[in-house]
């Protein structure tokens, strides 16, 4: 079949195939040399899956929650508002910022790590709470008393009262410099 358009030429129209209503669901699986494959373990209905969100984006549905009182129901995608000018633009800034953020926690001193159990991923997302500032607070604090804290067993001990002898080979090259909070033994 050819339809004539305006332009004045003949453009065949050409039907696609509408398949058959499923699609394929698949699992990796792993043969007797380690190599991956991926096998069908099922299928599933494409026409129930999108008529199962029918009643969420029935707009009569939306208009009568929203007029009876709900108004987040026209509210789905809410704006915000933010200084997005560091945000990585591509995948090499985002790993540079990683990178950053690593050279950062591997800065930090080893007693100041332990308030956050050695994690970096705690002291991240501490960083943004509200109670990171007292806790800093109290690394410094403490730090000027000579008081350290054990992550292990949450305690508190003096460091006066620890005595390490210059024998044992396992504190034999401690760098005090090394137990300032963003100290590092390269300076």
């Amino acid at each position: 079949m050819q339809i004539k358009y305006k332009v004045g030429y003949y453009h065949e129209i050409v039907k696609s195939a509408t398949g058959d209503g499923y699609e394929k669901k698949y699992k990796v699986e792993y043969d007797e040399k380690g190599a991956r494959h991926l096998v069908v373990c099922g299928k599933n209905n494409v026409y129930k899956k999108i008529q199962s969100f029918a009643e969420d984006t029935n707009i009569y549905k939306i208009l009568s929650r929203y007029f009876g009182g709900d108004v987040s129901a026209l509210d789905k995608n809410k704006g915000f508002y933010a200084d997005v000018r560091e945000i990585p633009s591509n995948f090499n800034d985002f790993h540079n910022k990683v990178v950053a953020a690593d050279n950062i926690w591997n800065g930090l001193a080893t007693d100041f790590k332990e308030m956050f159990g050695n994690d970096k991923n705690r002291f991240l997302s501490d960083i943004y709470d509200k109670s990171f500032e007292s806790k800093y607070n109290d690394y410094l604090i403490n730090k000027q008393k000579g008081v350290r804290y054990d992550s292990v067993s949450n305690n508190r001990y003096n460091t006066s009262d620890v005595n390490i002898r210059k024998s044992d080979s396992n504190f034999s090259n401690v760098n005090p410099s090394v137990e300032e909070v963003g100290g590092n033994s390269n300076e």
